[in-house]
């Protein structure tokens, strides 16, 4: 996946629920980066995605909820047998109406982003991607 902007592009749709979302191409990209604008009409960001080895970092240019700076980090390890073990870090910065979301974020954001991370993973699986 990492470097393919066709299977970085599956992967951002993977997870959606069929809520209506803001997706555009890449407004820019390069062998191991893009940046694009997505979300939904109420919470959106603009991010620079970069990706190398086995890491993907997602850094927010401009948003209506998240602070510019803010990361997210996902990093992919082999297991020793078989599958992978996948971390995720998040260091955004809420602003604005964004500080609605916090308490939410803070008591299920972990179950909420497993939950949306599996369907993602689940989706590629049975694309081929």
């Amino acid at each position: 996946m990492v470097g393919d902007l066709g299977s970085w592009q599956r992967l951002r749709f993977a997870g959606s629920n069929g809520a209506k979302l803001i997706a555009r191409e890449p407004l820019y990209r390069g062998p191991n980066w893009a940046e694009a604008t997505e979300g939904s009409p109420s919470v959106w960001a603009r991010e620079r995605y970069e990706w190398s080895g086995n890491q993907v970092v997602g850094t927010t240019q401009e948003s209506n909820v998240f602070r510019a700076g803010g990361t997210w980090t996902l990093t992919v390890k082999p297991r020793g047998g078989a599958g992978s073990h996948i971390r995720v870090n998040f260091d955004r910065r809420w602003m604005g109406k964004g500080w609605l979301f916090s308490p939410a974020v803070a008591l299920f954001g972990r179950q909420m982003f497993t939950r949306n991370l599996q369907k993602t993973l689940s989706v590629l699986e049975r694309t081929g991607a």
